[in-house]
């Protein structure tokens, strides 16, 4: 299923400003493209299911953010084109294998991403590509960033650093003994 949003569906009557949109992708490889909206008219929510599937931003600047739950399995593709857009990732932990692809096309704004790691031990490795959580792993490809945050929260975190993006990364360790390791 493909889904598009345009501008004159919340223009004509359909929605208000400030309404929640929220679009439920139950099951298949699905494709939810805001790219036609020119202003920010609402507050979209978007629940891709399992198989996967793409979120593609309009010209604004966007907020795009991912719970991983346990049936989290295919591939999920992100992309908040024009403007600075932020992307939110929760991550699950545990058993569970997730691939996010993060490939900011946009120019303009800065374009951020924001990981949060869970309660529990996380053993987060970061490249200046990819991020990986577990050895199950959570998987977060990403590129045309200009800042990376990730968060570990609670517990005795491991984070191995093994190299950075261009721009501006910063880890946040949460409560616990956490062990923060750079490579060079």
């Amino acid at each position: 299923v493909t889904i598009a949003i345009e501008q004159g569906d919340a223009a004509n009557g359909n929605l208000a400003t400030g309404d929640l949109l929220t679009i439920y992708g139950n099951g298949g490889n699905d494709t939810i493209d805001a790219s036609k909206v020119t202003s920010l008219l609402l507050n979209m929510q978007f629940i891709l299911g399992n198989d996967g599937g793409s979120i593609l931003g309009s010209a604004n600047a966007d907020l795009i953010e991912v719970n991983v739950t346990g049936d989290t399995t295919g591939i999920l593709n992100l992309d908040g084109r024009g403007g600075g857009d932020s992307y939110i990732v929760n991550l699950l932990g545990g058993n569970t294998e997730t691939e996010i692809t993060i490939n900011d096309t946009g120019t303009g704004g800065t374009d951020t991403v924001v990981v949060n790691g869970t309660t529990g031990i996380d053993r987060i490795t970061l490249t200046g590509a990819v991020m990986t959580q577990g050895t199950n792993t959570e998987t977060l490809n990403y590129s045309g960033l200009e800042t990376f945050t990730v968060n570990t929260l609670g517990d005795a975190d491991e984070v191995t650093i093994v190299s950075t993006h261009s721009g501006i990364t910063t880890v946040n360790s949460g409560d616990g003994e956490d062990i923060i390791a750079v490579q060079s």
